[in-house]
């Protein structure tokens, strides 16, 4: 999947997009936080959804679909074309295991990132290449910044793919061979 800017900054943006296995504990657990406890704040402050992509199980994908401003993919091709929209992608996650890729591949798109301090790597810098919250208060307040600010979520596009790019599948592999 190539890095090329998807992701198109508008104030009328509305979708939060949550990618990755639906079906495992810790990404489950997180879209169900993000869509009772963020969402109905979001909510009060203007038309937000959450937009769930990714592989997810029948019951899962019924239960997520009964609830308020939530939308199921499911699983999909490609992020690329499913991101129209958006505001930004969120890694809010509160335990991590190893890297998330989500992350990278929402830089990829140019995708605005806001991700949780249990997914932070050194490999980013915050508020350069990812937005980092310490709170549901913080996220929220994050999301309507991006929501409305079009230079710091062009900034972050921007910041987001010179990184994508830098830590390409192409690019370390190059740096394998070489080796």
């Amino acid at each position: 999947n190539k890095v090329s800017k998807k992701f198109n900054f508008n104030k009328n943006n509305k979708n939060i997009i949550f990618y990755g296995n639906i079906n495992s504990h810790i990404n489950k657990n997180a879209c169900l936080n993000f869509a009772k406890t963020i969402l109905p704040i979001l909510n009060k402050l203007s038309e937000i959804k959450l937009r769930i992509v990714g592989e997810i199980n029948t019951n899962l994908k019924k239960k997520f679909s009964n609830m308020e401003n939530v939308e199921v993919l499911g699983s999909v091709n490609s992020l690329d074309n499913n991101i129209q929209n958006a505001i930004c992608g969120i890694c809010n996650v509160n335990s991590a295991t190893g890297f998330q890729n989500k992350i990278f591949e929402y830089m990829r798109l140019g995708l605005p990132s806001i991700i949780s301090k249990k997914s932070f790597n050194k490999l980013f810098k915050k508020n350069k290449n990812v937005l980092v919250y310490n709170s549901d208060q913080d996220l929220v307040f994050k999301i309507m910044k991006l929501k409305s600010n079009k230079r710091v979520s062009n900034s972050l596009s921007k910041e987001g793919i010179k990184l994508a790019r830098k830590n390409s599948w192409k690019n370390n592999i190059q740096d394998y061979n070489s080796l």
